[in-house]
């Protein structure tokens, strides 16, 4: 699972996204540093839509389908299952057709750990994740346009994909967010490609599992 993430737009930090998505390398560094992403904040996510180039929008991290009609928002939709992603309601439409990049340049992640004694309850040790190579990265995400109302405005909101953690942070948790390699950037956001079990197999042959975490200091 994955609750805060860090955005910092700093050119060494991005040299694969100016390689890779050109011109957009520009918006990306133009945007203002976000040291502490929470659910429900809005976020910077990259989209496609049909007959568009890629395009940096913002996001309400916390997705909420096209179709929803209930007055409060759905619980839990900040991270979505990548296992689960072609057959669940919520994801499954966005899969298909609104899949979206999130920069990031880290995440954070609560280790559990018992606690000193006399105390008994456990606590929780936070980590900082990021790429062994120090670079910015994508996130794999979804997103929507929800409209409150018919008449209201469209919002995007947006959920990033997990998947089983690499092998050399499962001390810390046993998930992660889905971080794609440059290579399959422009393919996850390609709006033509509409074969969930293509999308799915980006993921699989490109998820970067290169990932090191080193404890927070809380002072």
């Amino acid at each position: 699972m994955c609750s805060r993430y860090e955005f910092v737009p700093e050119e060494r930090a991005w040299v694969d996204f100016r390689a890779v998505l050109g011109g957009l390398a520009a918006e990306i560094l133009a945007l203002q540093a976000r040291p502490r992403l929470a659910p429900t904040d809005r976020v910077p996510i990259v989209v496609q839509q049909p007959g568009l180039p890629p395009q940096v929008i913002e996001a309400r991290w916390g997705f909420i389908p096209y179709w929803w009609k209930k007055p409060v928002a759905p619980k839990l939709t900040f991270n979505a299952r990548s296992e689960e992603a072609a057959t669940k309601p919520m994801w499954r439409d966005a899969l298909r057709r609104q899949r979206c990049l999130i920069p990031a340049t880290s995440w954070t992640e609560w280790q559990n750990a018992r606690a000193p004694a006399p105390a008994k309850a456990g606590v929780k040790i936070p980590h900082r994740l990021a790429l062994h190579s120090a670079r910015g990265f994508m996130f794999a995400g979804l997103w929507s346009l929800w409209r409150a109302r018919p008449e209201a405005e469209a919002r995007a909101t947006c959920v990033i994909l997990t998947m089983a953690a690499s092998p050399g942070i499962t001390h810390v948790h046993d998930r992660m967010p889905v971080v794609l390699a440059p290579e399959a950037w422009s393919a996850w956001l390609d709006p033509l490609a509409t074969e969930p079990a293509a999308a799915l197999e980006l993921v699989k042959k490109h998820a970067v599992g290169g990932v090191v975490a080193t404890t927070v200091d809380r002072h």
